[in-house]
């Protein structure tokens, strides 16, 4: 099962829900980007074959903005920068269960 949680920049007003890196639910695995365009987090399905996403070192090979596949992105996780202004984001509360 995966889990989102609420992150929120302690500088600037920016927060989002997102898992904070890779994930995992029954169907499908997710992981956290960020975008450089856009100046968001994102989490993003990386794989239909979660069981092989469980493994400690995964990454996912293909990732892309979910605005624009032009965007430029990279891989985001927890303690991470905020996409805004560069201050590390704050790990506030779990607000959502997902599978």
């Amino acid at each position: 099962m995966g889990t989102h949680y609420l992150f929120t920049c302690p500088n600037c007003v920016y927060e989002t829900e997102v898992s904070g890196g890779n994930d995992v639910g029954m169907a499908c695995a997710t992981s956290t980007i960020l975008c450089k365009t856009c100046k968001e987090l994102f989490d993003i399905e990386t794989s239909t074959e979660p069981w092989l996403a469980i493994e400690r070192d995964w990454k996912p090979e293909k990732y892309s903005c979910p605005n624009s596949p032009d965007h430029p992105c990279r891989l985001w996780k927890h303690p991470g920068p905020c996409p805004r202004c560069g201050v590390s984001m704050k790990k506030v509360e779990a607000t959502l269960n997902w599978d």
